[in-house]
């Protein structure tokens, strides 16, 4: 076989590969495993004020943040429960600020939001903007969140909302309010698939793939150059 059709099939496979991958990407959900959450800008002197409870009433901000993302599906129904131990988050006065890191960008697909069950304390809007990995702002959304398991008691069941902007997200600033000045829910979570690389610079896993087409030549050349051992 020449060195030039060798060459090709090789590439040729590496690039099969890294189609065949990027064709079946499969849906990811996005929770504490794969993102981080902060509090905003906006909460600084709360926090400052009161750096172990900040805006929150009854959790410490630690424990509210890891409240936010720890859903461990989309569909996962969880019990709200409150003190200092509880699985909700709750601000009371004002609203709340977060900043989410997706350490990747992302085309997203859909928003799961677990809410509280009545209009006492349940979020009524979210307002969401989204930024790409060099923190250029890709789009926003306005949301008006229904209510946990509409209403009816027992656990909460996430509501789906379909997410309709530019994709390629890295950041996303989300600020909760109630009409009522009540913010309580349990759970925030993204579907999304991992955006495809810019620019033709692959990522990882793509030269993984490029890489594995190019061991392919390496196998044939080293087969192709081996000599015959004679004996005397």
């Amino acid at each position: 076989m020449k060195m030039s059709r060798l060459l090709s099939y090789g590439v040729a496979a590496g690039m099969g590969m890294l189609v065949a991958g990027a064709a079946t990407a499969e849906p990811v959900y996005l929770n504490k495993d794969n993102i981080t959450v902060a509090l905003g800008a906006s909460h600084a002197a709360q926090v400052a004020a009161n750096p172990t409870y900040g805006p929150f009433v009854d959790i410490s901000i630690t424990r509210a943040l890891a409240n936010i993302i720890d859903a461990p599906s989309a569909t996962y129904e969880e019990v709200h429960t409150s003190g200092g131990s509880g699985t909700h988050i709750w601000v009371s006065g004002g609203p709340l600020e977060l900043d989410f890191d997706f350490q990747a960008e992302y085309d997203l697909t859909t928003l799961h939001f677990w809410n509280y069950l009545t209009n006492q304390y349940s979020v009524d809007t979210i307002v969401f903007t989204f930024y790409d990995a060099a923190r250029n702002q890709v789009g926003t959304l306005t949301e008006s969140p229904r209510l946990g398991r509409n209403g009816a008691s027992g656990p909460i069941i996430p509501e789906d909302y379909a997410l309709n902007f530019p994709s390629r997200v890295r950041y996303v600033n989300a600020v909760l309010s109630g009409s009522n000045g009540e913010v309580d829910f349990n759970n925030i979570g993204f579907t999304a698939q991992l955006s495809p690389p810019v620019n033709g610079v692959p990522e990882p896993a793509t030269w993984a793939m490029l890489i594995a087409g190019f061991g392919m030549v390496g196998a044939g050349m080293r087969k192709r150059t081996r000599t015959p051992v004679t004996c005397a």
